[in-house]
């Protein structure tokens, strides 16, 4: 079995890594095989994290790659959807994920929809604001982080798991320590940096 893993970034972006690259061993080790098809390549986000932005040219090559990626009917099983496949373009677009006949798994563990439903701009709410309707409900099985993405969820689609994003801990151990816990407990992200 092979499953397309239509990421929103590439492997320098914690949710890459979390919710999806972590498992392939995993998946490889019970026959599933994975190609990795990051919408936004690691390019985009070592533009977006030095200058502050990526170029336009760069994204418009990204989106157009993903589509072509889409329309060349590849030979995959499924496809594991993380956020969407087009972030900002109408549901028109969404349906291109689609075109492969493959079942799709939506995965998200942020509330996206509200950069559309709550979007300051009265246009993208107007526009895009049920956009993840139709994406959601066009899944065969939809992945959420939490309670709240699973309502969100649930509404569109029949078949929703809750999958909380972990941390691998046979990969990433506190370090050894011969001193008890102090009462100063740090807690560090490896998320996005803040801007």
């Amino acid at each position: 079995m092979k499953v397309a893993l239509l990421t929103k970034y590439g492997e320098q972006a914690a949710s890459t890594r979390q919710r999806f690259l972590q498992y392939k061993q995993h998946l490889l080790d019970v026959g599933i095989e994975t190609e990795f098809r990051p919408l936004l390549d690691n390019i985009y986000l070592q533009q977006l994290y030095s200058k502050g932005a990526a170029t336009r040219r760069h994204i418009f090559m990204c989106y157009l790659n993903r589509m072509k990626w889409l329309l060349s009917s590849p030979t995959i099983d499924a496809i594991w959807l993380h956020y969407e496949a087009f972030p900002y373009l109408p549901w028109l677009f969404e349906k291109l994920a689609r075109v492969p006949g493959a079942p799709i798994i939506f995965d998200y563990d942020d509330a996206v929809f509200h950069n559309y439903d709550m979007n300051k701009n009265k246009l993208i709410r107007t526009l895009l604001g049920h956009k993840l309707h139709n994406t959601i409900g066009g899944a065969k099985l939809a992945f959420c982080g939490n309670t709240y993405l699973a309502t969100y969820a649930s509404q569109h689609c029949s078949n929703v798991k809750i999958i909380p994003t972990i941390v691998d801990t046979f990969h990433y151990k506190p370090a050894p320590t011969t001193e008890s816990i102090s009462e100063n407990v740090k807690i560090g992200w490896i998320g996005t940096q803040s801007r």
